[in-house]
């Protein structure tokens, strides 16, 4: 029994992903004009080494966003009635490993500017998660 157990944590951890997931990263970013521009910026400067396990963080605030209403994570969903309170503003501090790094700076390379609202990356669908 002792061994059947053994072999079947051993073959679960060989069939586990080469690539695992990394819990505390950000599988949704969502981001303006201006978080675009400096989101590049900062990969450009800084990607996290492929080699080590975690998240990298990236902060907005290098580039002059105000975090005052951002936090990490994402945005709550807006109000449906018209007048209710307006939806909280954009994240500013942005989570990623080496693997959502390298695919959400390739992904922003294609992003035609200037952006009038919004663009959103699922980066868990887009980066074969």
């Amino acid at each position: 029994m002792r061994f059947s157990k053994s072999l079947a944590v051993c073959l679960f951890a060989l069939a586990a992903p080469a690539h695992a997931a990394c819990d505390l990263c950000d599988e949704v970013v969502e981001l303006d004009d201006h978080g675009v521009g400096c989101l590049q910026g900062l990969l450009a400067q800084r990607l996290p080494p492929p080699d080590v396990p975690g998240p990298e963080t990236y902060s907005l605030e290098a580039c002059g966003a105000d975090a005052s209403g951002g936090r990490g994570g994402l945005l709550t969903m807006p109000r449906l009635i018209e007048g209710d309170v307006p939806r909280q503003s954009a994240q500013v501090v942005f989570a990623l490993d080496h693997r959502f790094a390298v695919c959400l700076q390739a992904l922003l390379e294609q992003v035609s500017r200037p952006v009038e609202t919004t663009v959103t990356f699922d980066l868990f669908e887009l980066c074969d998660g």
